[in-house]
């Protein structure tokens, strides 16, 4: 099944499924408030995000990314949009998708089930190394003290 959470109208999405032959009823499009995305997360065996890479995404890290990894669920998304890319490489949280093509999307299908075996405290372990409130607190003081 595929579970979509977001607050856009369903129908594009599901025009687009049956364009592309898959049922309707693998699809389940809602909304979520933030209290309650942990438990749809939990629901996630893998998850898939993929965000425009325009010029204002380039310095941009979403939030979406940390909470999957500190669920320990393995991610596909795209690269260029921030240091989405190389968290996910230097940490084997996922698979990224260099370019928006048929050959990088085959790719990705052909190494699913690769993902899907990925020890979850491995992911959880490379969100602690990058999105932990210690290491935080540490990067900003440094930060901080390189202004003194």
């Amino acid at each position: 099944r595929f579970l979509f959470l977001t607050k856009d109208a369903p129908q594009p999405t599901y025009t687009s499924a049956t364009k592309k032959g898959i049922p309707l009823e693998k699809i389940i499009i809602t909304a979520s408030e933030r209290i309650d995305l942990p438990n749809y997360i939990a629901l996630a065996d893998l998850a898939v995000f993929f965000i425009k890479p325009v010029f204002s995404k380039k310095a941009s890290s979403p939030t979406k990314q940390g909470e999957l990894m500190g669920m320990g669920i393995p991610i596909v998304c795209n690269a260029n949009v921030g240091d989405t890319a190389e968290i996910i490489q230097q940490t084997g949280a996922g698979v990224v998708i260099e370019e928006f093509t048929e050959k990088n999307y085959r790719e990705v299908c052909e190494n699913l089930n690769d993902m899907l075996l990925t020890d979850p405290n491995v992911i959880q372990l490379g969100a602690l190394q990058y999105y932990s409130l210690e290491k935080g607190v540490e990067v900003y003081s440094q930060g901080y003290e390189q202004l003194l």
